[in-house]
């Protein structure tokens, strides 16, 4: 696989009705990755390199992202708990995501690692990088997270 499977996957989202704009609306828990390490994912392992985040959502999912990404979205709270793991919240003037509900098993391709997901769940992108053809960051959501984290704008 390589990224043509993503510019095929977004000619088929927007063949499909395209996207919908969302906002998470529930915090996270994350600490940064000290030493390169592989993580387990709902949609598979990934790698995360020393300095990125290792995130953890309410059901206890688990995801990797860059710093700049989580500051892009979240505000940290100051606390931790006893793992070392951060409380962040959504930031409430971030632009949100792009979320398109799939009604068939897709994969993505990333620098870290192939992300399976099933029929059913959410293939997002951020807001910021509008509907174009190339994001630089693509991830999936299960539809049960998906619905119990975000919220569709109405009208958008």
């Amino acid at each position: 696989m390589d990224m043509a499977a993503n510019r095929e996957l977004l000619d088929a989202v927007k063949r499909s009705g395209g996207w919908l704009r969302a906002r998470k609306t529930r915090s996270i828990r994350a600490r940064c990755a000290v030493t390169a390490e592989m993580l387990q994912t709902l949609e598979g392992p990934v790698h995360v390199h020393a300095g990125e985040y290792v995130c953890r959502g309410e059901q206890g999912e688990l995801w990797a992202q860059s710093e700049e990404a989580l500051h892009r979205r979240y505000a940290a709270t100051g606390e931790f708990d006893s793992g070392g793991w951060r409380e962040y919240r959504p930031l409430p003037d971030s632009g949100g995501v792009l979320a398109s509900r799939l009604d068939r098993p897709f994969s993505v391709v990333l620098d870290r690692g192939v992300l399976r997901g099933k029929a059913g769940d959410y293939l997002l992108r951020d807001f910021a990088e509008g509907a174009g053809q190339d994001p630089r960051d693509l991830w999936i959501v299960d539809a049960s997270i998906f619905a119990a984290t975000y919220r569709v704008d109405q009208g958008e």
